[in-house]
């Protein structure tokens, strides 16, 4: 199957590729996933690995979001939020494009179950043979820091701080939240650029005032996880948002893929 991106190869430090415009290329259409037609959109929702079969050549938006990390142990450090991308993308040939969703990483328990290493990093979740979201980072363990991985997982929280790393601490246009730092810390909020995605698909997280997020980081033990699945204290990160894991060995959230085009 030939595919084109309409977007450059590389991903900047928030986890998104910088998009170009994608002209006069008319939209697609598919098949796969839970589908949904709103505000002027067919949109795809994978929430587990799947298939999507493109049946009319043309372009595609996309939004794909990693696994979030797993909380530490000890130092009761959140895990990072899964990686953010999204972009357009032109298939130029009908037939079937891989869905992969990312699992959340485990909390930290070393071998011998003392509980005290590192959360485990998020799995990355891809569209097609190369969209990437990499997963977020484990919290700290017991005298380290947080784990942050490349190219759009932010960092879990380490002991006095959170680390971003590769990814960023959250906001309008982030990639994901940042993990909590210790206890009673709050994790990063994860970005609302797609609210009008998780209102059509009945996904995301609501923050209470109407406008859902992604990808929030885990809170340490006794905090608040940031917006968009990041687990408050004693729990995981929301399945299907990328949040991170709260720092008390709690697992992150698993990723989504969700795919729209004009109808």
């Amino acid at each position: 199957m030939s595919i084109r991106n309409v977007s450059e190869s590389t991903l900047t430090s928030t986890g998104r590729y910088n998009d170009m415009a994608a002209g006069d290329v008319s939209w697609g259409a598919a098949t796969g996933g839970t589908e949904v037609t709103s505000g002027g959109y067919k949109y795809h929702t994978f929430t587990a690995s799947g298939t999507l079969t493109v049946s009319t050549t043309g372009k595609f938006e996309y939004l794909v979001i990693a696994g979030g990390g797993g909380g530490g142990s000890s130092t009761n450090c959140g895990g990072g939020a899964g990686g953010v991308v999204s972009g357009f993308k032109v298939f130029d040939a009908t037939g079937g494009q891989t869905v992969t969703i990312g699992g959340g990483g485990g909390g930290g328990f070393n071998s011998n179950g003392a509980g005290n290493d590192q959360g485990h990093a998020g799995y990355f979740s891809k569209f097609g043979s190369d969209i990437f979201a990499i997963g977020g980072g484990g919290g700290g363990g017991n005298g380290d820091s947080g784990r942050g991985t490349n190219n759009g997982g932010s960092g879990g929280g380490a002991n006095g701080k959170a680390i971003p790393n590769q990814g960023n601490i959250g906001g309008s246009t982030a990639g994901g939240g940042a993990g909590a730092a210790g206890s009673g810390s709050t994790g990063g909020d994860g970005t609302a650029d797609f609210s009008a995605w998780a209102i059509a698909t009945s996904t995301g997280v609501n923050d209470g005032s109407g406008t859902y997020y992604y990808a929030g980081g885990g809170a340490g033990t006794g905090g608040t996880g940031g917006k968009g699945g990041g687990g408050n204290s004693n729990t995981a990160g929301t399945p299907n948002t990328g949040g991170g894991g709260a720092g008390d060995n709690s697992s992150g959230g698993s990723g989504i893929v969700i795919v729209r085009y004009q109808v």
